[in-house]
């Protein structure tokens, strides 16, 4: 084996190990590799340096940060949106019937805006689909 190929493993394995994510076995393991390998234990004392001020800075940043949201506002707040929301559905739906019932506006323009519409309320259900049902994939993430 050659030298790169040999540490690549460990490599890997030095920042499950610094992240706290290995198994013990995976630390054990690493651990008796560092003990012979002085290049390996010089960059896993180097890396340990760097995650601890990283680290220190973050618990910095998060210690006078608001983590978790504001409250909602409760009822009042729910109250306004859903009638702004019911609003707007009503306004939107009048212009649009005004729209497609003048017999002054082209048959192409009505079917080309209808079809437009079509498409934007097909890809807004896609995306509350998809928004709704799967899984977060920075759920793993400190926020």
């Amino acid at each position: 084996m050659t030298e790169t190929s040999q540490h690549e493993p460990y490599e890997l394995l030095m920042m499950r190990v610094l992240d706290g994510e290995a198994n013990p076995a995976q630390a054990q393991d690493f651990a008796q590799h560092v003990a012979t390998c002085a290049a390996c234990a010089a960059e896993y004392r180097a890396f340990g340096a760097i995650k601890t001020e990283t680290d220190a800075m973050r618990d910095r940043i998060f210690a006078g940060a608001q983590v978790e949201p504001p409250g909602g506002g409760g009822w009042p707040v729910s109250l306004a949106y859903s009638l702004l929301g019911v609003g707007t559905l009503l306004v939107a739906g009048w212009w649009l019937w005004v729209f497609w019932t003048t017999p002054d506006v082209p048959a192409a323009v009505r079917y080309g805006v209808g079809a437009a519409l079509s498409g934007l309320l097909l890809l807004l259900a896609r995306t509350v689909w998809t928004r709704t049902r799967a899984p977060d994939p920075y759920g793993d993430i400190d926020r």
